[in-house]
């Protein structure tokens, strides 16, 4: 009996970290001052999902500053990145793809198929981009992060940490401030096509203007947020959210709390106009969804309510479960 149970016993301790995911990482830091001012298991070992395109557009940005490639230069689309799961644009072997159009393909679908267009055009292959990404890592300081693609699609291998990708972040926008603009799009038109962000909560919180989002089964609901309030430039990353209105509600709670301490009153505004975005021969106005800014995404008129509904239960309650997005299985979606 005594063996049974120590048997038991190490059962739970190597299923224990698995357990300990279901709470999101969290942390907030003032660009202006580095002061971290919310931080709750931000060293905890996570799955990046998409936010590992910001690994991708920073070794892009990289080239283009040293001036290895140009905005204007196109990369090829090979059979191997026309096959990448979705989130993609679409692109066909052989297509080629101007360099801006695959910033902005990456930043507001978060297409795969895209990453795999740079990672091929920079350093012949993903594998090889992989392993530039991951030095890159390491010489930034992100000791707990290890690439193995370039969009974020699951990998066991691939993780890292709320703590990582701050430095990321910090290093990113400090580095490349003329670059930053990108994250802030709401559409692009590219290879024919009009894309629209998955990013609601830059049309939620006042003063949001960039990041990225990222999700797949295994890593959850991510944020990268950036947010200029009062003179001062905050930060938030939330890792392993339950749903998409509830890391949404979360970071506004993230947000509040943070601009709070420096000072800066929680600020509510109301969006007067309609956002019209056309999709070939079709067309949809994206309206906010109701109440204030700070708990609403732009949504497809006629479902506001629902999406209102979602966001103020996501905003009393910090979990939700994962279930109901079963359906999703098997797709990274920004």
């Amino acid at each position: 009996m005594p063996d049974i149970s120590l048997r038991r016993f190490f059962v739970i301790l190597l299923f224990l970290p698995a357990l300990l995911l279901a709470g999101p990482s969290l942390i907030v830091k003032d660009m202006a001052t580095g002061n971290v001012l919310l931080s709750e298991d931000a060293d905890a070992r996570r799955y990046p999902a998409s936010l590992t395109k910001v690994m991708t557009l920073y070794l892009l940005f990289d080239a283009l500053d040293t001036g290895k490639v140009t905005l204007e230069q196109k990369f090829s689309v090979s059979a191997e990145a026309a096959a990448q799961p979705p989130t993609k644009v679409g692109l066909r072997p052989g297509a080629k793809i101007t360099i801006e159009d695959c910033i902005q393909a990456l930043i507001i679908r978060s297409a795969n198929d895209v990453a795999v267009v740079v990672a091929e055009g920079l350093a012949g292959s993903e594998s090889a981009f992989a392993e530039r990404m991951t030095a890159k890592a390491q010489q930034l300081g992100m000791n707990q992060t290890v690439f193995r693609n370039a969009s974020g699609l699951p990998d066991d291998g691939q993780y890292t940490t709320a703590n990582d990708l701050m430095i990321l972040t910090d290093t990113l926008i400090t580095r490349f401030p003329e670059r930053y603009h990108y994250f802030g799009l709401a559409s692009c038109k590219v290879a024919g096509k009009y894309l629209t962000t998955h990013n609601g909560f830059l049309g939620m919180y006042k003063g949001a203007d960039g990041l990225k989002t990222g999700y797949t089964r295994e890593a959850g609901y991510n944020l990268i947020a950036s947010v200029e309030r009062g003179g001062h430039r905050l930060v938030g990353i939330e890792l392993g959210a339950g749903s998409r209105p509830a890391r949404d509600a979360r970071m506004v709670r993230m947000m509040d709390q943070a601009f709070g301490e420096l000072g800066i009153p929680r600020e509510v505004e109301r969006v007067e106009h309609a956002t019209h975005v056309k999709r070939g021969k079709q067309s949809r106005t994206l309206v906010p969804a109701g109440g204030s800014r700070e708990q609403r995404s732009y949504v497809r008129r006629g479902s506001g309510r629902r999406h209102a509904r979602e966001m103020a239960a996501a905003s009393t309650k910090s979990h939700s479960t994962r279930g109901k997005h079963a359906k999703q299985r098997g797709r990274q979606r920004a």
